[in-house]
């Protein structure tokens, strides 16, 4: 007899715009739930000296909501930690992440059963702004997300980041990333340390064109074993000013893409107009219409020009995304603006191996008239 906490593991990482539900189970046969107690501890920056004395939340749950016949409950805190993750500042310094980029949680739980026994758990878990698919049926996320080859301005850098397991106390998966670049030789990011801060999860190297490089093969490796690779080539087109899109994708981390096809840049107003009471003293000059308030937003069209197929899952990212920017990209310091996609749709390209290219609509997300107040 006993009952466990069956969906989240100690020392893992998860994603917080899917679902993150503690699923208590019983494990024998007519054995049911009695009560469910859980404190939950919620914080950013290190896992010792940051964490609260105080409990962030308590949820205690009785018969009132179990009843007498559950063997297995569940409760979805994802939203409650999201409040605690804020990815709307990667304002400079892609190489340094901002604490409340994650977040940790503790899970000090006690359940009772009706074989009169009691178990308890305090599993430490880290978050990201992260999610995982419908289809992937699993709920940690995975250290990293290089889906296809990456095409790169020759003006431009280019940022790969991968989540540290070895932070929440877990088990690495990548411990280092080798740009290898086809002129000047191989470049190597140690992880070094794990480090004990939610801005420690997220490791960085940066990738920049040197003399007569052409392209670059990504390595991350575990020890000695291979555990991804990709490449990334140099790319100029000068026919049209290079777009670069930071964006957050899939395991919480912000990845890049891009646009080197034709792009336009446009302004949109919106108005509240009136209509004055005039006397017979008018004239032409007085206007029968007038505009109470006008301000409007700058939306623009990029296009990737022609990328491997593969690069349809970077697209279903940038899609789904809830933060992006355009920057500058060219050095580890950032200018950034931000924007919104504003496509609902975008078709998934599948061209048996052929080249594809994608056309996206954004805005700048605000409004060219500062309404700041």
């Amino acid at each position: 007899m006993a009952v466990t906490l069956s969906t989240v593991a100690n020392q893992n990482i998860y994603g917080v715009r899917s679902a993150l539900p503690l699923g208590f189970a019983t494990n024998s046969i007519g054995e049911k739930l009695r009560t469910i107690e859980i404190d939950l501890k919620i914080w950013n920056g290190d896992k010792v000296t940051n964490k609260p004395a105080a409990v962030t939340y308590s949820i205690v749950l009785g018969s009132n909501v179990l009843g007498t016949d559950l063997s297995y409950y569940e409760i979805d805190i994802a939203e409650l930690v999201r409040e605690y993750i804020d990815t709307d500042n990667f304002v400079s310094n892609p190489t340094a992440y901002n604490s409340n980029w994650a977040a940790w949680v503790e899970i000090d739980w006690t359940s009772t059963s009706t074989e009169d026994g009691t178990f308890t758990g305090t599993p430490l878990i880290i978050c990201t702004n992260g999610f995982r698919s419908y289809e992937d049926n699993t709920l940690a996320l995975d250290s990293y997300f290089f889906p296809s080859d990456v095409y790169l301005p020759d003006d431009k850098y280019y940022f790969i980041t991968v989540l540290d397991n070895e932070v929440p106390g877990g088990p690495r998966v990548v411990d280092e990333i080798e740009i290898d670049y086809d002129n000047t030789g191989a470049v190597s990011t140690a992880l070094g340390t794990g480090g004990t801060t939610t801005g420690s999860l997220f490791k960085t190297a940066v990738l920049n064109w040197m003399s007569n490089d052409t392209k670059a093969t990504v390595t991350l490796f575990l020890g000695p074993t291979l555990v991804a690779r990709f490449t990334v080539f140099r790319y100029c087109k000068t026919k049209y000013d290079n777009i670069a899109i930071g964006y957050v994708n899939r395991i919480g981390a912000v990845d890049f893409m891009y646009f080197f096809g034709k792009n336009e840049k446009r302004q949109t107003v919106s108005r509240e107009s009136y209509k004055p009471v005039l006397n017979n003293n008018y004239n032409t000059g007085n206007a029968q219409f007038r505009v109470l308030s006008a301000n409007g937003k700058q939306p623009f069209t990029a296009n990737t020009d022609w990328v491997k197929e593969e690069t349809r899952e970077k697209i279903r990212d940038l899609l789904l995304t809830e933060y992006a920017f355009e920057t500058n990209a060219i050095s580890a310091s950032l200018t950034n603006k931000a924007v919104s996609v504003t496509d609902t749709e975008q078709t998934m390209k599948q061209d048996n191996n052929e080249l594809s290219n994608y056309t996206i609509n954004f805005e700048y997300a605000y409004n060219f008239i500062n309404s700041v107040r």
